[in-house]
């Protein structure tokens, strides 16, 4: 069955590429250039290279077709430099990221020690632990409200002044300023 289903395969495509190949060398000079302009201008630098290669020197036409070749070059730099710019520029927002996570950590981390020293019996309340791998980033909100403004939200559970032990939502609001960091706002739900 498989030997079958290969030889079909090769049946297929073996001829569909030796077609395109005999349309490829009956093509004419001219041919050839037109095809090679048109790739030019789309982009398709490999392909203009393919055509311009198969224009014979002694062809009417190769003067013209060497003229190409020094815009292929160039094309070919510029989409060399530009693919080495996008690279660059993804490198350095995965930075930029990777900076923020550990500055959201800690954020969080000074949220939860804000919030605690805010409650009638912090050795009883149940916070979420901002440095540990299964708390932070699942119990943990960070994100931006406006611009400059970052919040941290996180649900806990403490007991309140009539020694009841409530569920909450806590949450800090931090402005970024030139000095880093300014704790705004803290606040229970």
């Amino acid at each position: 069955m498989m030997k079958v289903i290969c030889i079909a395969i090769l049946l297929i495509v073996l001829p569909c590429s030796i077609f395109a190949g005999e349309k490829f060398d009956k093509m004419t000079p001219s041919e050839h250039l037109k095809y090679a302009q048109d790739a030019i201008s789309k982009g398709q630098i490999p392909v203009a290279k393919l055509h311009l290669d198969a224009i014979p020197k002694q062809a009417q036409e190769y003067e013209e077709a060497k003229k190409l070749y020094p815009k292929i070059a160039q094309m070919s730099a510029e989409a060399q430099a530009k693919a080495q710019l996008v690279q660059k520029e993804k490198i350095a927002k995965d930075n930029i990221a990777k900076a923020m996570a550990k500055d959201y950590q800690k954020l969080a981390g000074r949220c939860v020690e804000a919030i605690k020293s805010q409650l009638h019996d912090p050795k009883g309340a149940e916070l979420p632990d901002a440095y540990s791998y299964p708390d932070y980033p699942e119990k943990f909100y960070v994100g931006q409200q406006e611009k400059g403004v970052i919040i941290v939200q996180f649900d806990m559970r403490a007991r309140n002044a009539f020694n009841a032990l409530r569920r909450t939502t806590a949450e800090c609001q931090w402005r970024i300023d030139n000095n880093g960091y300014k704790l705004i706002k803290v606040h229970n739900f």
